[in-house]
Formats: structure tokens, C-alpha cells, sequence
């Protein structure tokens, strides 16, 4: 009986669960950004209904200077519903820019990145590849994912240090930031990429995480680091002790 139960929450129940969780992080001046990571859509249910249920939360919630998003959009989807999946991020009005991740860049073929890139572009997502966007006071790189040796991580030497500004690298995969120049350590980093271990047995998730460095989620002060636990599923549709989440950060002087 028990383990029917804990299967059933772990299938059917956490992976549609969706929190909104609000994490303050020091930095030179104010701002207020989501954060949303690992969407993975295309197959165990996730798809544009749940997108809609994730923007709905993201337009709730008031003041948010912008939205990243930290790559990881697909899981095996058909190629003709790419565009009709990710819809509902037209509802989005505050400028949004994202990164690819590992998924979307590695055995999809070439047809299939395209169409997500048309397809994200189409909704108003900027997709940031190794490329440097202002908005407001925030200063933002996007870097190209590690696996296929797109990250161009000497980028960052050319984001301002400035006591009226925020500077963030935003990537997906957080072993991007074991190799960052030294000049560029003090700035915020975003990323996803773990999923918070997705089935979260004590003493046991860490080993399945796929990074080099000792990365987990939440933030990491000591690195300022930040790593959202994402919102969708890979390798088993299941998550234990780590629902699906969007992050609001409010960086506070």
C-alpha cells in the first residue's frame, strides 16, 4: 500500500505541483527577477497547459524587472508542436531572455533546435548565446552551453563592475562557473541544470546530479551562485522532495 502511495505522489501529484519561491540575494542595488529552468516539455505531461499554469504565476506576481529562463526547454517532443508548446510565453510582457541547455542543443538534430529557437524568439524571448543585454540596471550574459563547448565564458570580462548596476552570467549548467576568470567571480550566477536531485533521497540524490563541481540548489553564498531546481522531469517521470518551481530572486543593496 505505501509504496503505491509514495509512487502515486511522486508520478501523478509533486510534478504538477508549481511554488513560487522568493529568495533575497545581496547585490549593488535593487531588482526583482524570476527564474525558471528545466521546463523539459514534450513528454510526461508537460506541455503547453502546464506553461500556461507557470506564466499565470509569473504575471501574479508584481514589480519583476525581467524573467530568465536557464535552457533545458525540451524532452523528446514532436518537432511539428514545438512552436504550438511554448505559445503561452506571449503572455509574458516584461522582457524575457533565456539560454539553451544541454537538452535543447544535444541529440534533437539541428531541425529540431531551429524550431525551438524560432519558436522562442517568436513569443519574445531573447536567447542570449554568449551575448551581453542591458536592461534597467541589470547587465546580463547569457552563455552557450558547456556540452557542446559553446560557452564563452571570457565574455564576462566585459560586464561592468559598477556600484549602480547588477551584473549576472546567466547559464544552464552550473560547471560553467568552475571556469570563470578571476575578475569575474563576484558576479551573480544563475543557472539550472540539477533539477534539486528530482528524486531527492537523503545521502543518495547527490550521486545522480550531472556536474563536476558540488552543486546542488538554492543559493550559495560564499560563490554567488544561484541554482534554480527547475520545473520539469528527465530519465524518470518522477520528483520526491523537490516540486517543480519558479524563483523570484530580489537582489537588495
Amino acid at each position: 500500500m505505501l509504496p503505491t502511495i509514495i509512487f502515486s505522489w511522486a508520478r501523478f501529484i509533486e510534478p504538477q505541483i508549481i511554488l513560487l519561491c522568493t529568495t533575497k540575494i545581496p547585490g549593488n542595488t535593487n531588482a526583482k527577477i524570476a527564474v525558471i529552468s528545466d521546463l523539459h516539455l514534450g513528454i510526461f505531461g508537460k506541455n503547453e497547459k502546464f506553461l500556461s499554469r507557470v506564466i499565470e504565476k509569473i504575471n501574479a506576481e508584481k514589480n519583476l524587472d525581467a524573467v530568465l529562463l536557464a535552457g533545458d526547454f525540451i524532452y523528446y517532443p514532436e518537432i511539428e508542436k514545438i512552436s504550438e508548446i511554448f505559445t503561452p510565453l506571449e503572455k509574458i510582457e516584461i522582457p524575457k531572455f533565456a539560454v539553451l541547455g544541454n537538452h535543447d542543443v544535444l541529440g534533437s538534430g539541428k531541425t529540431r533546435r531551429e524550431k525551438l529557437e524560432i519558436a522562442l524568439k517568436n513569443t519574445g524571448v531573447k536567447i542570449l548565446q554568449n551575448e551581453i543585454v542591458q536592461i534597467g540596471n541589470l547587465e546580463i550574459l547569457g552563455v552557450g552551453e558547456l556540452w557542446v563547448d559553446e560557452n564563452k565564458t571570457e565574455k564576462c570580462k566585459l560586464l561592468e563592475k559598477s556600484t549602480d548596476k547588477i551584473s549576472i552570467i546567466l547559464a544552464h549548467n552550473p560547471d560553467v562557473f568552475l571556469d570563470l576568470p578571476e575578475e569575474c567571480r563576484d558576479f551573480l550566477k544563475i543557472s539550472g541544470h540539477t533539477h534539486g536531485g528530482q528524486i531527492r533521497i537523503p545521502f543518495l540524490y547527490q550521486r545522480f546530479i550531472p556536474t563536476k563541481g558540488d552543486f546542488d540548489r538554492g543559493f550559495m553564498l560564499d560563490e554567488n551562485i544561484f541554482i534554480s531546481s527547475g520545473l520539469g522531469e528527465v530519465g524518470l517521470p518522477l520528483r520526491i522532495f523537490v516540486p517543480p518551481r519558479i524563483d523570484i530572486l530580489k537582489i537588495e543593496k
